[in-house]
This record gives structure tokens, C-alpha cells and sequence, in this order.
């Protein structure tokens, strides 16, 4: 069984594709290893280090500023509150009184 022209050529494009696809395992692997630019890798972590303290500072800063709004409405709560519970007695007394006149 003689080998033809085109069994070569296909055998020979599989050779190829297949050393193709070797090489680009032997270079994914040689980025694997090499490491990072670290200079680069430095500065891209602190800026993110600083965008996140500046994100938690904010976050901080609106929190306070709702518990001061909190509060602040709890106080005025708590006065209408006490001014109500005054009234409610003022009339209370009011009402006592009309009742021991008859």
C-alpha cells in the first residue's frame, strides 16, 4: 500500500497543528510562571487599597449621619410625646373637676 501525495500533506498538517498546539501549552505555561510586574501589581493594590478606605470612610460618614437624624427624631418624638401626655392629664383634670362641680 503505497503512500499517496495527499496522505502526506494531510499527515503533515497534523504535525503542524499539533506542534501549534504544544507550543501554545509551553507558552501558557511559561506565563504561568514568570511573575508579575510587581511594580505594577504595587500600584494597582494601593489604589485599590485607597479606593476602598475612601469607600469605607464614606459608607462610615452617612451611617453617622443617619443615627444624628435618628436620634434627632427620636428626641422630637419623645417631646411630642411628653407634651401630649401632658395635655392628656391637663384635660384629665379638666374633666375631674367638671365632675366634682355637679
Amino acid at each position: 500500500m503505497p503512500i499517496e501525495f495527499k496522505d502526506l500533506i494531510d499527515l503533515g498538517g497534523t504535525i503542524v497543528v499539533v506542534f501549534g498546539f504544544i507550543w501554545l501549552l509551553y507558552q501558557q505555561n511559561k506565563q504561568k510562571k514568570q511573575p508579575l510586574n510587581n511594580g505594577m501589581s504595587k500600584l494597582i493594590l494601593d489604589e485599590l487599597k485607597i479606593q476602598n478606605a475612601n469607600h469605607l470612610q464614606g459608607i462610615s460618614r452617612q451611617i453617622g449621619e443617619l443615627c444624628d437624624k435618628i436620634n434627632e427624631n427620636n428626641d422630637r418624638l419623645i417631646d411630642t410625646i411628653h407634651q401630649d401626655n401632658q395635655r392628656v392629664s391637663q384635660l384629665l383634670g379638666e374633666i375631674k373637676g367638671i365632675l366634682s362641680r355637679k
